[in-house]
């Protein structure tokens, strides 16, 4: 007889006992195999097949105590979000390994979720992967101080020779800042940039502080 040990992080409700009555049909069309479903006690060493974990009255990461943030490193911690956590749920999707389950699906199976996470593989429910899919790539380009200025010296019209007059760099410092600006945006020829610098102007994030904003 096989037990798949699985622990909980959450207040007694319907997610819970939706998992449970998952599990149970689980073992009921698998004789030989049966579960423990207890809270999770934190820094006790045992084996632990799937740790779940109900996250869906978060907003970001930064709500969650240290403790729990270690556990999100592991693929075998699977994470409970709603369709409206999409923020908690890209930091979940981008930068963590645990597993993410979106409690508003009907079409996920917990037989599935049990195989990946023992067998060391992350599970991450259809919604939660659409969403990390739709991420706006624009949201990753990242400009320096002096890439942000010379960008929005040339977002108002103003010409290399009038850039460098403006900023006190010689002409050749804005080209160079300006080829980097290009790249970066994907920007062909400077009437492509213009219209590339319009359209971005709120959904940059730069690498520092913006320059010429305090």
């Amino acid at each position: 007889m096989f037990t798949f040990q699985i622990r909980y992080i959450a207040h007694p409700g319907i997610y819970l006992s939706g998992i449970r009555g998952c599990l149970d049909n689980i073992v009921h069309n698998q004789s030989h195999r049966e579960y423990c479903f207890s809270p999770y006690v934190f820094n006790k060493k045992e084996e632990i097949h799937l740790l779940v974990i109900d996250a869906t009255c978060h907003e970001t990461i930064n709500d969650f105590p240290v403790a729990v943030l270690n556990l999100l490193k592991r693929r075998t911690t699977l994470m409970l979000v709603n369709a409206l956590q999409k923020t908690l749920i890209e930091q979940l999707e981008k930068a963590h390994c645990c597993s993410v389950l979106c409690v508003d699906e009907m079409t996920f199976d917990m037989r599935d979720i049990l195989e990946m996470t023992m067998h060391n593989k992350r599970y991450l429910s259809p919604l939660v992967m659409r969403i990390g899919q739709q991420r706006d790539p624009e949201d990753e380009i990242a400009l320096t101080p002096s890439e942000y200025q010379v960008m929005k010296y040339f977002g108002n019209g103003l010409s290399g020779v009038e850039i460098s007059k403006r900023l006190f760099r010689s002409e050749k410092t804005i080209s160079s800042h300006k080829r980097r600006i290009m790249k970066k945006l994907g920007a062909r020829s400077d009437v492509e940039l213009c219209q590339k610098i319009d359209s971005l102007k709120n959904k940059l994030r730069f690498a520092s502080v913006r320059a010429g904003e305090k």
